[in-house]
């Protein structure tokens, strides 16, 4: 029902409304485990997150646009909504679930400035991992 009242506001071109209902349908979408709603949510969502891995001395630039998440190693956007300061192994941590992203700003290890709502959104949307079903790469037969 929200992602109507957001389309709706993007037909009347008020903007803010319309990300905020987005938001808040997304948050509903993943509070009640309703997924399929996620795409019809998504699409109206845009955001850059810049990355920073301090052990690694690496930068990347995240784009959430039209549903889909791209990356850019090496980049760093100057229009970002946030810049994620952290270790690989912490991406790696909140990636498999293993610490909350609450946790990991808490402890220290990651730490976000500017609008944390979209690393929140990011994170939020994420599905569960549920291991791999198969194996992505298999090695030939004599290796």
């Amino acid at each position: 029902m929200v992602e109507w009242i957001a389309w709706s506001e993007i037909v009347l071109e008020r903007w803010d409304d319309a990300l905020r209902h987005f938001t808040k349908g997304v948050e509903f979408a993943v509070r009640a485990d309703h997924r399929l709603t996620l795409p019809h949510l998504l699409v109206g969502q845009g955001f850059v997150l810049n990355w920073r891995f301090i052990d690694r001395d690496e930068t990347l630039t995240l784009c959430l646009k039209h549903c889909t998440l791209t990356h850019r190693m090496g980049d760093w956007s100057t229009s970002a909504a946030a810049s994620i300061i952290t270790m690989r192994a912490t991406l790696d941590a909140l990636v498999l679930r293993k610490v909350t992203p609450q946790e990991a700003m808490s402890s220290g290890a990651l730490k976000v400035e500017g609008d944390a709502s979209r690393f929140a959104l990011l994170f939020g949307m994420l599905d569960q991992p549920s291991g791999l079903m198969f194996d992505v790469l298999k090695p030939g037969a004599g290796r």
